[in-house]
């Protein structure tokens, strides 16, 4: 299995870890029934679906197993089929594009300027789904829309408790506030997977996102993450940050996503908002 390969397992392994998993014929099907409205805990993932007859078959398959949710999902990366790619186009599904860059060397920051600490409990939860609200609020005032509603954010923090604790969440505290959150996990096949980047606004270009990146690093690598990605939306500002500290460009990986007929609620894209 060449570095491609390995990193696509992680990728697809992040959506899989803590909601249930389906193998179907051509795809992975991921669900939790408890977090309807997160895309990234309903999706698909896996896709090898290449003739019409397969794409059918998978599509009709996810509209059965998803039949109680208003979207449908499909994460896709560099070895799904073109065809399947295609005709989801066809049908309606808009894409979210990240950009994933691999880190093979180490990152050395000096002295941290900020204290870390693992999410462990209850109150470090309630700190971190706080910090949560205020990114989907600013996501929302950013794109001049309304932000969902404090539902869906609490769906999204459900998630990350279910990943737990083989993803390991990280609060960073200074002056008494906690001020900014990451996580890191170990991935699969070598291949581990940093996420969920966010620093209130007021403290932001103090350096606590890069203490936060190296301490993820470090941790992901502690328990078994070689080498380890980090996503970033191709349309904003922090994959050149990333690509500053090491990270090398490897692969684009997507979510394509067709809402449905308008429901009682708005959905929340991805874990954070956003795909990925």
């Amino acid at each position: 299995m060449g570095l491609l390969e390995q990193a696509v397992d992680t990728l697809h392994g992040y959506f899989e870890l803590g909601n249930d998993r389906r193998p179907v014929e051509a795809a992975t099907l991921v669900a939790c029934p408890e977090c309807p409205n997160v895309y990234d805990a309903n999706c698909a993932t896996r896709v090898v679906a290449e003739t019409p007859a397969d794409i059918d078959h998978l599509l009709a398959d996810v509209d059965v197993n998803y039949s109680a949710l208003g979207h449908r999902c499909f994460k896709i990366d560099p070895l799904t089929p073109p065809p399947f790619v295609a005709r989801l186009v066809v049908e309606g599904y808009q894409p979210a594009v990240e950009l994933q860059s691999v880190l093979e060397t180490s990152v050395d920051i000096g002295e941290p300027p900020v204290a870390i600490r693992p999410v462990a409990d209850t109150a470090d939860w309630l700190s971190l789904a706080k910090l949560l609200r205020m990114d989907h609020l600013e996501s929302a005032r950013k794109r001049s829309v309304e932000c969902w509603p404090q539902a869906i954010t609490d769906q999204m923090v459900e998630q990350k408790k279910r990943k737990a604790p083989g993803v390991q969440f990280f609060l960073a505290r200074v002056d008494g506030n906690d001020c900014a959150f990451f996580s890191s996990w170990p991935g699969v096949n070598g291949i581990g997977k940093v996420e969920d980047l966010f620093t209130v606004p007021s403290f932001r270009r103090r350096g606590i996102a890069t203490a936060l990146i190296a301490h993820g690093v470090a941790d992901a690598r502690r328990r078994g993450g070689e080498l380890v990605l980090i996503g970033a939306d191709v349309d904003d500002t922090p994959k050149l940050m990333y690509y500053r500290m090491g990270f090398r460009p490897l692969l684009l990986y997507s979510s394509y996503t067709r809402t449905l007929p308008p429901r009682s609620a708005p959905a929340a894209r991805g874990g954070r908002g956003r795909a990925g």
